[in-house]
């Protein structure tokens, strides 16, 4: 049990700085300082710092951190942050209840959970635990139902003892938890045994201690021979540490205090462990803290960390096993930070010459072992060199170097040189080794070699090798490529039961499992798919051996997004809670699925359950980095402010804290997809510093990934600047970074748009895409780059071919596209995703032009699509339907009604579909709804169909508009009024100006102090954390507000708008018609108006009519000074209303300066406030 405890505790350790000193007195909690480091034989002191994923001290407000815990935890939140009635009301509640029903006591153990949940990154929660604590049991027991409850709080305490343990909270373990086990004698369980020896320690000074006598005593205990449970309790201690120990701002002080641990590390380890345990390179045990370990603190130099670490080993040990404890850290390294394993393998170099040592004293064969291996994460180039200069390092043989040549060469697609290599190992002892014919193989399957590949396979058998599932994977991958299920199910089972035997190794049946899955996936059969999932997830529970991992079910949820199919995500779920698979992999694919059918919501509510479900709760990086992915999706898709707003708080806390925490964030299992979209949050919202920022530190890291890079490449392609972006490719080349169509699609365009200048025929941009469709295998499969996915890749490399087309004509390019499509249907199948379809369409269009025929059959293989989603959802709603396939949908339905005469059942059928779930955009709304409205001749009831469709999906698109209308012409005047009271002269001040006083309907000054004079704003509408006009719809960013952010936040066309809504035309004709059809029958008027209230009160009242009246007004004077040209678009009316506006008021005398603590009386100040770029 205690093996599982420490192992739960140890993995995923995670810390952050604690609040500073005004931040913590803004909490309420008391003022903390650092006290100096201090070590004696029983106690070890170091810096504290918190434990969680982000670094809160950094956090600008309480307010903020108080955003982020919704769903499940909005009660936790309230208590912890917001509200002292109810919170004190829940403890008063706990304290006088007399009795408790069963439901209520599940209910209060619930909730207490989500507690030490929540404390698991929020330190700020403990005063609240210690309230709730002492209610529940510093209080008459009136009855046994509260002595069932204290007891369940007692029984279930586990997770919040381990809490404490990883936030050196041994106090509050003392205060609160050991005196109940002593009044309910409760034996102690092996968590309680733990904090009681590490007694881990935050002190008043913000120092940690734990307690060294203790820790010895039970290493050296002979009585306690679990060395097993001795490994891991040190893992425990010097991870939670050195996690405590490290944040963003790094000092010397702590740097001295890492240094120490890893001193009390190889001391304690020396205890327990027989010899140097370290020169077993099958020595895993303490990888969790090498890993640590092995990052370098802060701007230290690496030189001089890896200096002092061997000055400790060498306290211990000698010289050359010092060397070997850092071969040692280069292990642990290579598939988390490869860079930093190839970098210690030349510092263990230069100290050769530095210190005059003999080359056998410092470098050993495991040395350029894992610097070769690390070399083909992120540099395969420089491998061969490696090896070719330390030919004294070579391992023989029988090592693992000859197979990572081998793995270069097919690499590199060097067939020659792999064959002349696999075939030079014959007659050389025991070669080839399993590991060799698995490289060989896969080479074979590359160059669909299938005779000899069965061949080999057929001699690793004969020869009785161990098998390993690269091997296996070959072989399987050959018959899916032959479409031979059965075959592929024979050979998965083959290797099952051989592992069952010990003669291949079990954890790879997780990986080869897919593949079972490959082909039925393809033929979209998803009963089948769904057989093989219950079939092998029913063996697990018979046998115990594990078939299916948490990949899996992000595979096949990945598949169930692109039929797209809710009903097959659904069952997936299903089958996962039915058989407890849940993991992490499992909920990032459950997230992206949902967030990719735009069913945000669902993906918003599941991800608040991964983080309850991780290993620690909100320590998984992965799912922080899925959460921010499916609010930005949520924020463009959100169908009105108060949307956009809520997933513009989520954003903005994830962005903030990322940037902010601990560097080695990044590194983490979705630290990229997080730093990237961080990155792309940054741009967007125009903070070009902190994204510049982020940029360099990605590079510091050496994170190389191009999904780092797409934002900056993105916008060079918006600004046109070619060269720019090829100089980007070449730093990526340079870099060794693994280039996929996602990429590739930036330079395509540069090179187009340069062959067009250059009017070279676009032979450039013609070869570079041939170049790239044989790289993923679409030409020649030898030539396939193997780290490149098709199946991954395809919907960037569609678009990519699209592009192409578009730029260089149908004449040029209509044989590479067709090529194109065939290669296509041939690797993937007939039943495409349907995204790639409607990319597929798009590209026949351009290259043959739509003819009627064309279109109606595109237009009905919609139609079933859309019909076939509506029939199959689960959810008893309306139905959601992807944006994808919505906008599309409204596409080909205008396009359809403008060629053909529909019949009534087609109206009727239509109009079903409108009212289904389909969201079409504005313009086709209008013309779809104009349609009908235009044939109430035919049937009347469309009018009523019509109005209902207005209100459940336009309607909402105006009243926000208007809202925010109004909402900004409130903050506008009480602008208006602190000018005046400021520079006095308010007939002058008004007229200058008076373009926004038009627009927002200010007939004169009096009218503006009459207006304001009881509503009781004082402060700017400011938010409790100081934010100026802290509005739902369209609120302030900034405490302070210069005369330029002023002219730039009451720009007119910066009023906010969500969603689709009723364009004017469409008003217009249906005011028109409403009438018409209520002609003397006033009671058909009012049943309209009950039915479908908001639509109608909008149409038949003035409301409808004011801002299309301003909006005119005001474009008509920006038109005048500046011509629209032909780009009639948001983003470009905005930047054109803002210059004109400054042209205009930019230098008038009348400036508005608000500053972060003024408020509606403070005295204006004489120049503008600077600004925070991230306030």
């Amino acid at each position: 049990m205690i093996r599982q405890l420490v192992r739960d505790l140890h993995i995923n350790l995670r810390k952050c700085h604690l609040p500073s000193t005004s931040t913590l007195q803004s909490y309420g909690l008391a003022s903390l300082h650092y006290q100096t480091l201090r070590s004696s034989k029983y106690s070890f002191k170091l810096q504290c710092r918190s434990y969680a994923t982000f670094d809160y001290a950094s956090a600008p407000s309480k307010e903020m951190v108080a955003s982020f815990f919704d769903h499940q935890y909005v009660r936790i939140n309230t208590w912890i942050f917001k509200d002292d009635e109810h919170r004190q009301s829940f403890l008063n509640y706990l304290q006088n209840q007399s009795s408790f029903t069963k439901d209520e006591i599940k209910e209060v153990v619930e909730l207490h959970g989500r507690l030490v949940e929540v404390l698991n990154e929020l330190q700020i929660g403990f005063p609240f635990l210690e309230k709730m604590w002492d209610a529940i049991f510093n209080r008459v027991v009136s009855d046994n139902s509260v002595t069932v409850l204290q007891k369940a709080i007692i029984e279930g305490r586990d997770s919040l003892t381990n809490v404490l343990i990883r936030s050196a909270r041994y106090d509050l373990y003392k205060k609160i938890v050991a005196p109940r086990l002593i009044h309910f004698q409760s034996s102690p369980n092996k968590s309680d045994e733990l904090i009681e020896i590490i007694q881990l320690q935050s002190t008043e000074h913000a120092g940690i201690t734990f307690n060294s006598k203790n820790i010895e005593n039970y290493l050296l205990d002979n009585k306690n021979n679990n060395l097993i449970m001795k490994q891991q309790l040190i893992t425990l201690i010097i991870c939670t540490s050195l996690n405590l120990n490290r944040g963003l701002q790094y000092t010397k002080r702590d740097y001295t205090a890492q240094i120490y641990l890893i001193e009390n590390f190889i001391a304690w380890t020396k205890m327990i462990e027989n010899g140097e345990w370290f020169c077993n390179p099958d020595a895993t045990q303490y990888d969790e803290v090498l890993k640590l370990i092995g990052i370098p603190p802060g701007d230290f130099r690496i030189e001089e960390y890896l200096q002092d670490i061997l000055k400790v080993v060498e306290k211990e040990f000698h010289t050359k096993n010092s060397y070997i404890f850092i071969t040692s850290i280069m292990r642990t390294l290579v598939e988390k930070a490869p860079h930093l394993t190839y970098k210690y393998f030349y510092f263990k170099d230069a100290q050769i010459r530095q210190r005059s040592l003999d080359r056998s004293n410092v470098l050993i064969r495991d040395d350029l072992t894992y610097t070769m291996q690390a070399c083909l994460k992120f540099d395969s180039q420089r491998l061969f060199d490696l090896y070719k200069n330390n030919q004294d390092l070579h391992d023989g043989d029988e090592g693992d170097q000859e197979s990572l040549i081998l793995e270069l060469s097919k690499l590199t697609k060097d067939w020659n040189a792999l064959q002349k290599k696999f075939e030079s190992m014959y007659g050389r002892g025991n070669l080839p080794l399993t590991v060799h014919y698995g490289i060989a193989m896969q080479a074979l399957n590359t160059l669909q070699a299938d005779e000899e590949l069965e061949r080999l396979y057929e001699q690793l058998q004969k020869r009785g090798l161990h098998l390993n599932s690269t091997v296996m994977d070959a072989l399987i991958r050959s018959k899916i490529r032959l479409q031979d299920q059965t075959r592929v199910v024979e050979l998965f089972e083959i290797y099952a039961q051989m592992s069952a035997q010990g003669k291949a190794d079990p954890k790879s049946i997780q990986t080869l499992f897919p593949l079972i899955l490959n082909i039925p996936m393809r033929n979209r059969e998803t009963p089948l798919v769904f057989d093989y999932l219950k079939q092998y997830l029913q063996r697990e529970k018979e046998t115990g051996h594990t078939f299916i991992n948490g990949s899996t079910f992000q595979k096949v949820m990945q598949y169930a997004a692109g039929i797209p199919s809710i009903k097959t995500i659904e069952a997936t779920k299903n089958l996962v809670e039915e058989y407890g698979k849940h993991s992490t992999e499992y909920y990032v694919g459950l997230i992206s699925a949902y967030s990719n059918l735009d069913q945000f919501e669902r993906a918003d509510n599941i991800v608040y359950e991964a983080h309850r479900m991780s290993r620690i709760p909100f320590g998984e990086i992965q799912i922080w980095a899925s959460q921010l992915k499916n609010n930005m999706r949520w924020r463009i898709r959100s169908p009105d402010t108060i949307t956009t707003r809520y997933n513009e708080i989520k954003i903005d806390f994830i962005t903030r804290m990322s940037f902010c925490s601990k560097l080695q964030l990044f590194y983490d299992p979705g630290g990229i997809s997080l730093i990237s979209d961080i990155i792309q949050n940054l741009h967007n919202n125009n903070k070009h510093r902190e994204e510049s920022i982020l940029f360099r530190r990605s590079r510091i890291l050496q994170l190389r990934d191009e999904r780092i890079y797409t934002t900056r490449l993105n916008s060079l392609r918006r600004n046109f600047e070619w060269y720019e972006i090829l100089k980007e490719f070449d730093e990526m080349n340079g870099k060794n970074i693994l280039i996929t169509a996602r990429t590739y699609r930036f330079v395509l365009a540069a090179v187009l748009n340069l062959d067009a200048k250059a009017g070279s025929g676009f032979d450039n941009s013609t070869d570079m895409l041939k170049q790239v469709l044989r790289f993923y295998g679409l030409s020649n499969e030898s030539t396939k780059n193997d780290h490149l996915s098709l199946e991954d890749d395809v919907l960037y490399l569609a678009r990519m071919v699209i592009d192409f087309v578009d730029i260089v004509g149908p004449e040029q390019s209509s044989t590479l596209y067709l090529n194109f499509v065939k290669q296509i249907y041939d690797k993937l199948g007939k039943n495409l995703d349907y995204r790639l379809s409607l990319i597929l369409y798009e590209g026949l269009v351009n290259v043959f032009h739509e003819d009627k025929t064309t279109m109606t059959k595109e237009y009905q293989r919609l139609g079933e699509l859309v019909d076939s989603y509506i029939k199959d959802y689960p959810f008893k709603e309306v139905p959601i339907l992807p944006y994808h396939v919505s906008q599309y949908y409204g596409k080909m339905l205008v396009k359809w009604l403008n060629t053909h005469t529909p019949t009534h059942a087609d109206d009727i059928k239509i109009l079903h579909v409108l009212q289904s779930g389909v969201k079409l955009e504005t313009n086709q709304y209008t013309s779809v709804l104009k349609y009908f409205l235009d044939k109430l001749d035919d049937d009347e009831n469309y009018l009523d169909q019509v109005l209902k469709i207005l209100e459940d999906n336009l309607v909402h698109g105006n009243l926000d508009e208007y809202r925010s209308y109004l909402e900004k012409q409130l903050c506008y005047k009480i602008c208006l009024k602190y000018l005046m009271d400021n520079y006095g002269d308010e007939e002058a001040n008004f007229t200058s100006y008076k373009i926004l006083n038009d627009f927002y309907d200010i007939p004169g000054p009096d009218q503006v102090r009459k207006d304001l004079e009881n509503t009781n704003i004082t402060n700017f509408l400011r938010s409790p954390s100081g934010r100026l006009f802290n509005i739902k719809t369209n609120p302030y960013g900034f405490k302070s507000m210069s005369h330029h952010k002023f002219l730039d936040y009451f720009n007119p066309e910066r009023v906010a708008q969500k969603g689709p809504f009723a364009s004017n035309d469409l008003i217009l004709l249906l005011r028109i018609r409403i009438l018409e059809s209520c002609r003397n029958d006033i009671d058909k008027l009012r049943a309209f108006f009950k039915k479908h209230p908001k639509i109608m009160d909008f149409v038949m009242t003035d409301k409808s009519k004011i801002l299309p009246s301003k909006f005119k007004g005001f474009r008509a004077i920006i038109d005048d000074i500046s011509p629209l040209g032909n780009l009639n678009w948001k983003q470009n009316r905005i930047a054109r209303a803002s210059r004109v506006l400054k042209s205009l008021l930019l230098d008038t005398k009348y400036q508005m300066f608000i500053s972060a603590d003024a408020d509606q009386s403070t005295p204006m100040l004489t120049k503008s406030p600077q600004h925070d770029l991230y306030e």
